[in-house]
């Protein structure tokens, strides 16, 4: 007697239940995956701005010039062995992370 009106309700409740419920969960992790891909591109482009202050530190510092002026006071020999296994290179690297790492400290929500 009263299926007119148990359907509607029944409909109303399916739809509160179901569609809803996958309406928020869809778009909260819409949200979250948003928030998420921003954090990574914050990230890498604070990474490449701490990348540049840090190769500007060691060049107002002198570091550079320091290491080439030691660099070249080493003998000829040592020289050729340390080129070869790239020594000179890794040294540029680690002084170049080890400062882009404390430039890092200093951008907030940079990953650090």
């Amino acid at each position: 007697m009263l299926d007119w009106l148990t359907v509607p309700i029944d409909f109303f409740v399916k739809w509160f239940n179901e569609t809803i419920y996958q309406f928020f969960v869809s778009a909260f992790a819409y949200l979250v995956e948003q928030m998420t891909l921003a954090s990574i591109k914050f990230t890498i482009w604070s990474s490449q701005f701490a990348w540049d202050i840090a190769k500007t530190i060691i060049n107002d510092l002198g570091v550079t010039d320091a290491l080439n002026t030691a660099w070249s006071s080493l003998d000829g020999d040592i020289i050729s062995i340390l080129s070869f296994f790239q020594i000179p290179d890794v040294v540029n690297i680690l002084l170049t992370a080890f400062v882009t790492s404390y430039t890092l400290k200093f951008i907030p929500f940079s990953g650090k």
